[in-house]
């Protein structure tokens, strides 16, 4: 029997495990939650019949890069500010250079006169009106403020960032990602200035911190596009049909062996040991495959080469358009 849908699956289980494949068996929905608990195990590391086998599965890996674009900060505007409060009120509505008008809120701002960095908690789009995260330190007054965009969301479906991220537009520059108290050590919020990006944080689950922001008139254009490559988060499996898992067909057998086993184990069968046995014999040759898929070939199989003319192994020298050779 072919292994291919999830359907496929829950009937191959159930046909060995004495059960109805018609929907009458008492655990016709349980051998699809079975099959998927086994499921997120795998893509999780949280296999529990083989524990120690926890890797970025080649299998995982997002056909596109994920893309982050930020945006300008805010500056050459006024705020009306007073001390003791946390509310404002901007000169102008903020408008992206279509005229777009957009909200702020969740963004930092320095206002003139006080040394702290506020978030902005609460602005309406179309609107001047803000909250700040705190009441105001410095001096009333109508003053000049910096607001800028720290925070981006990352794709829904991200596992893990697998490699650094990467901006192009000061050459071949890397983003790496560290923890969020390096990043704060190394650009404290005081500090914080415009550029591009060259760390970068996760602040909350699916949330990322840079090091720097952008600005219109300070950078090469006023947005700055960050890309990188992610493992994702498979969706459950629920027995839809047509549905399949993302595990390679070859290897799905391991989900029907442990689900196998949670069979066996609901009617107390001798033959949940062996199902379980098969579940981990599995998961340990899937790691070996996913081993010398990444070791096999040259020293730079698995690396990223965004650009190919980056590859000092394949760029020629420089000539002109005649071909007159400048330098190698």
């Amino acid at each position: 029997m072919a292994l291919i849908y999830t359907t496929d699956l829950k009937a191959y289980v159930l046909d060995e495990g004495d059960e109805p494949i018609d929907g009458s068996s008492d655990y016709d929905q349980n051998v699809v939650t079975w099959i998927d608990t086994g499921y997120k195990g795998i893509w999780s590391g949280t296999f529990e019949l083989a524990p120690e086998v926890h890797y970025p599965w080649w299998w995982l890996w997002s056909p596109m890069p994920g893309t982050i674009t930020m945006v300008p900060n805010i500056v050459n505007d006024l705020i009306t500010i007073t001390q003791n409060t946390n509310v404002g009120t901007l000169g102008t509505v903020p408008i992206d250079i279509s005229g777009v008008p957009y909200s702020i809120q969740g963004w930092y701002i320095k206002i003139l006169g006080s040394l702290d960095v506020f978030r902005v908690a609460q602005h309406t789009v179309n609107t001047t009106a803000i909250q700040l995260d705190s009441i105001f330190t410095g001096p009333t007054g109508v003053v000049s403020y910096n607001a800028f965009k720290l925070e981006y969301p990352l794709p829904s479906n991200l596992l893990y960032i697998v490699s650094p991220m990467r901006a192009y537009q000061t050459g071949r520059e890397q983003v790496e990602i560290v923890s969020k108290h390096a990043l704060e050590t190394l650009f404290p919020l005081t500090q914080i200035t415009f550029g591009i990006p060259n760390m970068a944080a996760l602040i909350a689950e699916q949330i990322l911190r840079f090091s720097h922001y952008v600005g219109s008139g300070q950078t090469v254009t006023p947005f700055v596009r960050i890309d990188f490559d992610y493992l994702v988060i498979p969706p459950d499996l629920t027995g839809a049909a047509g549905e399949q898992p993302l595990l390679p067909a070859h290897y799905r057998r391991i989900l029907t062996d442990y689900a196998l086993y949670r069979l066996y184990k609901a009617k107390n069968d001798d033959r949940a040991e062996d199902a379980g046995q098969r579940a981990k014999g599995g998961v340990q040759a899937m790691m070996k495959e996913h081993m010398n898929r990444i070791n096999r070939g040259s020293n730079s199989f698995g690396r990223i080469y965004p650009r190919q003319q980056d590859r000092a192994s394949i760029r020629g020298p420089w000539r002109t358009e005649s071909g007159f050779i400048l330098s190698y």
